[in-house]
């Protein structure tokens, strides 16, 4: 075995294994995982097409999203900053990972390949250690290269590099919780993107499973002021997700939808038991690399009903506003959203029953002073029956306001959580009760609800369970009558009106 070892290396010459990144991975296998097989895919070599890329500086930040156990660290956190020394020894790399421990194993397996025979024998004249800065965490050469490895909530002042390498940066079940999440958004931001060595020319790469719609992933990617690059590997092909831009080795070569990925490591028998463990959306983003299952999760695109293109609206007995309210300035750093959604609801004369459409939907971080002008503004465009407003934050002075203004007001006080919500209100949705006109906002208020609760927000979710949750009680459930209001819902056909055509 060594001998053909040896022979295949000679084989290759010194250029190849510099240029060819998956060439170099191989030949560094056997001092990373000894005898162990190495079951090639394809992947690896989309991966290190990218990751050429990234070291000729032809693409400057990148997001990689593939699998568990899908050699993600060995590529990028391992292998790679070996690989680009042996190009540029003074390179300096910073790595990041969640758990310090996990960053200091993958510099060793790093600064083993760089000490091995195979390593030594090509490019020893060049990469020279630096005896005086040798540990686990911390290496250098006599080039002016070094290797930085840390936790990602490590304090990391003064410390820097020519690429920074983020190797999962959330723990998968803390990125559950929005305050961990948030924290280590937090951290990057005010931390680790300041630490390039020079910002106009260095790279960062990050390298993870989705866990969330507001992970690091999502955060970076949906910034307006970067450009990223995003290398997209789901676990079952679901069709093309992004496009190569660095060579015919960065593509997805699957055609057949729910073909895998690694099907020789990953079987069928395999992927369905992570799928069973994991749960629809633990599989959604850390198999597929989408926060939220295709079509939604707890209330899923498929269930909406789209209104006829064409078709007047209907004759609505009812029409209510529903608000979900930012908290006070003075409880925040940066203003949260507030969101609104105007729905009617009319009687279906083919079905026997009520049906409820969106008619229009608002969300955007503003102060009190012009929500509560926009609300009063609104409120006279729309002319509803009923104001729902959630009593909580600046929900509270919304709803006095309102009142002074002579406006019907509901003050709503949930009993049970947003998810706990959002799932009461899910047969009706599922049910086809719920109808939306053809428009582009609607369009982005179904996605975002579909993606709760993984997404950025829950503002549109909130109005939209609170809306159909006091729907089901007044109009399925025809219950007793609740702060006087049950003689004003159940209206009458001569008191029926059609809302303003939506925009």
């Amino acid at each position: 075995m060594a001998m053909l070892r040896r022979l295949h290396l000679e084989a290759l010459t010194r250029e190849t294994l510099e240029a060819d990144f998956s060439a170099f991975t191989k030949a560094a296998w056997p001092i990373i995982e000894g005898n162990k097989r190495l079951d090639w895919n394809w992947h690896l070599d989309a991966m290190g097409e990218y990751l050429l890329a990234l070291r000729r500086r032809e693409i400057k930040r990148l997001v990689i999203n593939i699998p568990f156990r899908c050699m993600k660290s060995t590529t990028c956190t391992v292998v790679f900053p070996a690989w680009v020394w042996t190009t540029d020894p003074s390179h300096q790399f910073l790595t990041l990972s969640h758990r310090d421990d996990l960053a200091t194993r993958d510099s060793v397996k790093s600064r083993n390949i760089i000490r091995s025979e195979f390593f030594q024998d090509l490019w020893g004249h060049l990469v020279v250690p630096a005896e005086d800065t040798n540990r686990s965490d911390r290496y250098a050469n006599k080039a002016g290269g070094y290797r930085l490895a840390m936790g990602f909530s490590a304090g990391g002042t003064g410390e820097g590099g020519d690429t920074v390498v983020i190797d999962d940066a959330h723990d998968a079940e803390k990125a559950q919780s929005d305050v961990e999440r948030l924290h280590d958004l937090d951290r990057y931001d005010q931390r680790w993107s300041t630490r390039l060595n020079d910002p106009a020319t260095g790279a960062i790469l990050i390298v993870m499973q989705r866990l969330h719609q507001k992970d690091l992933s999502g955060h970076v990617l949906n910034d307006a002021n970067e450009h990223w690059e995003n290398l997209v590997l789901p676990m079952e092909y679901e069709g093309p997700r992004y496009v190569s831009v660095v060579g015919p080795r960065g593509a997805d070569p699957r055609k057949k939808i729910g073909e895998l990925l690694w099907p020789s490591r990953f079987t069928p028998d395999v992927v369905k038991a992570h799928k069973a463990r994991l749960g629809e959306y633990g599989a959604s983003g850390q198999l597929q690399q989408r926060p939220a299952p295709a079509g939604g999760g707890v209330l899923k695109k498929v269930w909406w009903r789209k209104w006829p293109e064409g078709k007047p609206l209907p004759t609505c007995e009812f029409v209510m506003q529903s608000y979900d309210t930012a908290y006070e300035e003075r409880e925040m750093d940066n203003l949260s959203y507030s969101a609104r959604t105007t729905w009617g609801i009319w009687w279906d004369e083919q079905t026997g029953l009520h049906r409820v459409l969106l008619l229009e939907a608002w969300r955007d971080r503003i102060d009190y002073v012009d929500l509560r002008r926009m609300a009063k503004k609104d409120y006279q465009e729309w002319k509803p029956d009923l104001v729902l407003i959630e009593k909580k934050a600046s929900g509270n002075s919304l709803i006095q306001d309102m009142r002074r203004a002579g406006i019907p007001v509901h003050p709503y006080s949930p009993d049970k959580s947003k998810l706990a919500r959002a799932y009461a209100a899910q047969p009706m949705l599922e049910s086809g009760f719920v109808y939306y006109p053809d428009r582009k906002w609607a369009e982005a208020l179904i996605d975002d609800v579909a993606m709760f609760p993984k997404g950025e927000s829950s503002d549109w979710t909130d109005t939209m369970t609170q809306a159909l949750l006091w729907y089901h009680r007044r109009f399925i459930l025809r219950l007793e009558d609740e702060e006087g209001l049950e003689s004003d819902v159940r209206g009458n056909h001569s008191t029926a009106k059609r809302p303003p055509a939506y925009g």
